[in-house]
């Protein structure tokens, strides 16, 4: 992987990761829309340079945008495809990408959100 890829391609991993789990009993509902995306905001407003109202979120449906991507960095760096995917084998989790709204030098953050207990798995930038 080169320097420049190494640096667009950041993985974070446990660091900071705070549960933001419900109170409910057994067995949990999965988090809603809203609850998903307040907690990905949340994130991305940790690793960025997010202001209030300048933040585009797209919540990733069936994930498909992200298993797109996914495969595209398989064929560009199998390692870091594989990473990812351990992450998130056998999750049941949301993709959120999140970006600066006008575009920004910044970038792409995508944050990776289980579904039944609000942990962030893991988070990108730059894919």
């Amino acid at each position: 992987m080169n320097a420049g890829k190494l640096i667009l391609l950041l993985l974070l991993i446990g660091a900071g990761c705070r549960d933001h789990s419900n109170s409910s009993a057994e067995p949990r509902d999965m988090l809603s829309r809203d609850q998903i995306i307040q907690i990905a905001q949340g994130r991305a407003r940790e690793m960025g340079s997010f202001a209030d109202g300048e933040m585009k979120v797209h919540f990733d449906d069936g994930n498909k945008v992200w298993l797109g991507i996914l495969g595209e960095l398989e064929r560009e760096d199998a390692e870091a495809a594989e990473a990812y995917r351990r992450l998130l084998d056998k999750k049941n989790y949301q993709a959120l990408r999140i970006s600066h709204d006008p575009p920004s030098i910044d970038g792409t953050y995508w944050v990776f959100v289980d579904k039944m207990t609000g942990e962030v798995i893991a988070t990108a930038v730059g894919l």
